[in-house]
């Protein structure tokens, strides 16, 4: 799942698509990338991702944001302000093969990088936009419920997060890693 957003593009391209790095872990930066949109075919470029090289491990994952250039131009979504606990999120993406699936929930969390919610997610959701009530997007979906084995290796024993937690990557931790020397970032949420 990805999603276009309304950001400057460079050169010929006309619609920018932002996803989850870990969907691309086995795809290098300047790889041709299919798009699917309303059962129509695009190629498009794997710009930039962050991180580079993947390791599978999603928790490890700093931004886990990657930005696809292609050249036709599609509908997008503008960036929303910063949200605050107890505000709406609204997941997207195609968990289970169930295409344009919709969750919703609250975000239950805010930190500099990441938003959680109680909003579904599940594989498949992954790279998908998460929106505020206005339809604006919040973040990209990075990973959905907590492992068992993540709480089993707590040493602390403290369980600051349940199952079933949907963390969202911020679209500003794509100013660093993904647009930091393609364009000026267009994010600031």
């Amino acid at each position: 799942a990805g999603v276009v957003m309304d950001i400057p593009v460079p050169g010929d391209y006309k619609s920018a698509i932002i996803s989850a790095a870990h969907i691309f872990d086995d795809c290098k930066e300047g790889s041709s990338i299919n798009v699917i949109h309303d059962g129509v075919t695009y190629i498009g470029k794997l710009e930039k991702k962050d991180p580079v090289n993947g390791s599978g491990a999603i928790e490890t994952y700093y931004a886990d944001l990657a930005l696809i250039y292609i050249e036709a131009e599609l509908p997008a979504l503008e960036a929303a302000d910063p949200a605050e606990i107890g505000d709406w999120a609204i997941v997207i993406g195609n968990p289970l093969d169930i295409t344009n699936y919709v969750t919703v929930g609250i975000i239950s969390s805010v930190s500099d990088g990441e938003y959680n919610t109680d909003a579904a997610a599940n594989h498949g959701n992954s790279g998908g936009p998460v929106l505020n009530s206005s339809g604006k997007v919040l973040g990209i979906v990075s990973s959905g419920a907590i492992e068992v084995d993540a709480i089993d290796n707590n040493a602390e024993g403290i369980w600051d997060n349940a199952a079933g937690i949907t963390t969202i990557k911020r679209l500003k931790l794509a100013c660093p890693g993904i647009f930091g020397k393609v364009v000026t970032c267009p994010f600031s949420n």
